[in-house]
């Protein structure tokens, strides 16, 4: 979802892609806006901020993303002040291992030096 820039994180255009399919989106940006997604035959079944993720029990359709719900660090910190993930864990990495868990597709280097198959979006896409 890289070339869609912060639409990567629309629940448009997730919803469009997963017609009739499983989406899994990691998405953040300089700012560390960011947007972990799960779509599911375009319903947008989890939309979780990594910088406060809540708790497990905040996301009632975690249940559709074991992987996830697997890693205990992912939702394991207090933020009392609620500044946000300060406790050294890159929410970042947590992203993409929990899309690695779920997909068996190792985002590594060699991954994104390859070409892949992309979509064209022709502009608005609804929310």
């Amino acid at each position: 979802m890289y070339g869609l820039d912060h639409l990567g994180s629309s629940s448009g255009a997730l919803r469009r892609l997963a017609s009739n399919a499983r989406v899994y989106s990691a998405w953040w940006n300089v700012n560390s806006v960011n947007r972990l997604s799960l779509v599911v035959d375009s319903e947008v079944l989890l939309s979780i901020d990594g910088l406060f993720p809540g708790d497990p029990e905040d996301h009632p359709n975690l249940t559709w993303w074991p992987e996830l719900a697997a890693m205990s660090e992912f939702f394991d910190f207090e933020d009392e002040d609620w500044t946000g993930r300060d406790d050294g864990w890159s929410w970042k990495a947590g992203f993409l291992t929990a899309v690695e868990l779920a997909t068996g597709v190792r985002l590594d280097r060699q991954w994104l030096d390859t070409e892949h198959p992309y979509l064209v979006f022709r502009g608005p896409i609804p929310e």
